[in-house]
């Protein structure tokens, strides 16, 4: 089963934009415009491997939620430049990809979105709520061959942090209902929550627990998928590149061969 990464608890800090050093008096204001308008600016690339499973190490496929080889290896990619509008508001745009590095490499390209984000919309005590909105546009053949239109999506994150302690918990989640010109049959809403609890070890490193409650809304009938238990540490290798190797659990099959072995590499670029 996919995910969307970008929403998982393990890549909350996808657009991290690193705050300039403040410019000395003898600095003119001419001077300073530019590196201003510089440090509001991100390029982020997030790649999400899906891996083999735990019972077929060698094998170039990844496995489904019944154990069952299904599909080559690939990285689930998103490249996003962002710009803050402010401490707490950013507005982005997301190229979205797929490599497939077996089998013959191949790379499929998907539908981009513009984003509008704002953390801290509540801020209180150790609560906080982060939101945001997504437009999708129909740039593949293949979506504009259905007459699609546009997807909407709504992310919600809402996280508790008890002051001084290294635990934290919160439960991200997604909304998205897509929208066609002539065919209603392709219309979809989709749905993601992810509850996680976190541990955080040190300045660098951080473990996450979570779990995947994925569904879907065509047709008036209500399908949900499987539900996964993930489990994953964080290490920031250098200040701007994070690695986080994790495994994911089906457990209506706890079994080597539907356990998959997944690594998410987060790099800002700027």
């Amino acid at each position: 089963m996919k995910k969307s990464f970008v929403v998982t608890a393990v890549t909350a800090a996808l657009f991290t934009v690193q705050a300039g050093a403040e410019t000395t008096s003898a600095t003119t204001s001419t001077a300073t415009a530019p590196k201003s308008i510089r440090e509001n600016i991100s390029l982020n690339l997030g790649m999400l491997y899906h891996g083999p499973s735990l019972g077929h190490m060698t094998s170039s496929l990844q496995p489904d939620a019944e154990g069952k080889l299904d599909g080559a290896q690939l990285f689930e990619s998103a490249l996003t430049a962002a710009y803050k509008l402010d401490s707490l508001t950013k507005v982005s745009v997301a190229a979205l990809f797929n490599y497939q590095p077996v089998m013959g490499q191949q790379v499929e390209f998907f539908n981009p979105y513009v984003k509008l984000s704002r953390n801290k919309i509540i801020d209180a005590n150790g609560l906080t709520f982060n939101g945001g909105v997504r437009l999708y546009a129909p740039m593949t053949s293949k979506t504009r061959a259905q007459s699609f239109l546009t997807a909407v999506r709504f992310d919600e994150s809402l996280g508790f942090q008890p002051v001084g302690s290294r635990w934290s918990a919160g439960i991200d989640g997604n909304i998205r209902a897509k929208f066609y010109n002539t065919d209603a049959a392709y219309a979809t809403i989709d749905f993601w929550v992810g509850p996680h609890v976190d541990y955080q070890l040190n300045d660098k490193t951080s473990f996450a627990f979570s779990t995947d409650l994925v569904g879907q809304l065509a047709r008036d009938v209500y399908s949900p998928d499987p539900y996964d238990l993930n489990a994953g540490v964080s290490y920031q290798i250098l200040p701007n590149l994070n690695l986080n190797p994790s495994l994911t659990v089906r457990p209506t099959n706890l079994t080597l061969n539907s356990t998959q072995m997944n690594v998410f590499i987060s790099a800002d670029l700027l």
